[in-house]
């Protein structure tokens, strides 16, 4: 029981000592807070902020203006428990749109920890890698939007991976 109670606290004590912050650019890519996937997307902060946690979204496009950006990021931040089961519901939302998740891997979590996946989803004829992570303060769905095609062979998720890595750092914050 000692063991038990000791890891449980130690889970609270961590929850929330982070926030999401997506950096103004990424990689070679600027945030463009007028693309209109972006915005569209945008309709998810209002379920993030029913469970309580803070939204904070990007899309990183190679041009301001592009149509379709190489990257979007969205999540939030706040003190989530139970990392596994937050990235669960994330994938189970995107079946409940009339998506689909096929190829899910585990992928590392880097020094923050946590549970990370990568997997291709589909919604009709689109195919497109997504990452997500969770941690005891952030998640985020990185949806890798410049490789949506028809067909996507399957990713490198190990490189995605690297890549989400590389962009937690950058955004997940110390409060």
């Amino acid at each position: 029981m000692g063991v038990v109670a000791y890891i449980g606290m130690t889970t609270v004590t961590e929850a929330g000592q982070y926030k999401l912050a997506p950096p103004e650019s990424f990689q070679g890519l600027s945030s463009d807070p007028s693309n209109a996937l972006a915005k569209d997307l945008a309709k998810s902060n209002d379920e993030i902020t029913k469970e309580g946690a803070t939204p904070a979204q990007a899309a990183y496009s190679t041009h301001l203006g592009d149509r379709m950006p190489q990257m979007v990021v969205m999540g939030g931040y706040g003190k989530i428990l139970a990392p596994g089961t937050e990235v669960a519901s994330a994938w189970a939302a995107f079946d409940r749109s009339g998506g689909a998740v096929k190829d899910k891997t585990d992928e590392p979590s880097g020094q923050l920890g946590g549970t990370t996946q990568c997997a291709v989803t589909t919604a009709g004829p689109a195919q497109m890698p997504v990452c997500i992570w969770a941690d005891h303060s952030t998640i985020a769905i990185v949806l890798f939007t410049g490789q949506t095609s028809r067909t996507v062979p399957h990713p490198d998720f190990a490189a995605l991976d690297q890549r989400l890595l590389a962009l937690r750092a950058a955004s997940e914050v110390k409060k």
